[in-house]
């Protein structure tokens, strides 16, 4: 019998030790892991553009970024989707191939304002096409060699017919006229006529027209090519 209180004792030490364990084991995991941002193919729906503003060499200079959540980064086309690279990684690359000077202070800049700028956006959603405006469009065929849409294209992203619509020229149109919010992906000509009508824009069919839009719907579905 007096044996059994040290018994009870050594398992009571046993217990806590095991505890201990195991919170330095956590402690040493950290929480996020699961959440680094890392490469990846996405689609254009799960992308919020938008532009960032930054400082490189004392003069302010601005870009656009993609934010996937709060997770700023780049992207391009693929087969697939869109490959999604996280300015983080992108950074954490140059560091590890020892880029200093310039270049490294820039992607820092860039990181950092893309940051900033996602973690604004993390509760704005793209729209959610509707099968007449924006059909879902599968395989290849929609733009043509210099970025002009097609027959195909014009059907897919609701472009009346009789116009024509270019990605490059609706690149500057977007940045001139469209330049004060967030990119909104994959638009129809229809969704944009209605949506550019309404406050804050009140844009008119004078003020842009039909051609106009037909250029700024070829840019925002250049990913749907």
């Amino acid at each position: 019998m007096g044996l059994w209180p040290l018994a009870r004792g050594y398992v009571r030490i046993l217990i806590r030790a095991a505890a201990l364990t195991s919170a330095l084991i956590v402690g040493i995991v950290p929480p996020a892991a699961a959440a680094t941002p890392r490469v990846r193919v996405v689609k254009a729906s799960q992308l919020i553009s938008t532009r960032i503003s930054y400082k490189s060499s004392g003069s302010v200079r601005s870009r656009v970024i993609y934010c996937l959540g709060v997770i700023p980064g780049d992207a391009k086309a693929v087969a697939g989707g869109l490959l999604f690279t996280p300015t983080a990684v992108t950074l954490a690359k140059m560091k590890a191939r020892q880029v200093s000077g310039t270049k490294l202070t820039l992607q820092k800049a860039i990181n950092k304002a893309g940051n900033s700028a996602c973690s604004r956006s993390r509760n704005v959603r793209p729209p959610t096409p509707t099968p007449t405006a924006t059909p879902s469009v599968i395989g290849s065929g929609n733009f043509d060699s210099g970025g002009n849409v097609t027959a195909k294209g014009r059907t897919a992203f609701g472009i009346p017919n009789g116009l024509s619509g270019n990605i490059t020229a609706g690149g500057s149109l977007t940045r001139s006229y469209c330049s004060c919010h967030a990119e909104r992906i994959g638009r129809s000509f229809p969704s944009l006529r209605s949506a550019i009508a309404q406050s804050p824009m009140f844009f008119n069919s004078t003020q842009i027209t039909d051609p106009m839009l037909a250029n700024i719907t070829a840019y925002l579905n250049r990913f749907n090519s």
